[in-house]
């Protein structure tokens, strides 16, 4: 897991693009099986969330 700000993001996923699917998921967390793993190298993108 890495922490990016906007800018470094866009800039580290238009780089890896050529190498992986990239997947924004719109949320802060995900779950996953091996069940649910992608069949190709896959970079996920999940959105920041605060804690108070």
């Amino acid at each position: 897991m890495h922490w990016f700000s906007p800018t470094s993001l866009d800039a580290f996923l238009t780089e890896m693009s050529d190498g992986f699917t990239v997947v924004e998921t719109g949320g802060a967390q995900i779950v996953l099986s091996n069940h649910d793993l992608p069949a190709e190298p896959t970079i996920l993108v999940l959105e920041p969330e605060f804690i108070d």
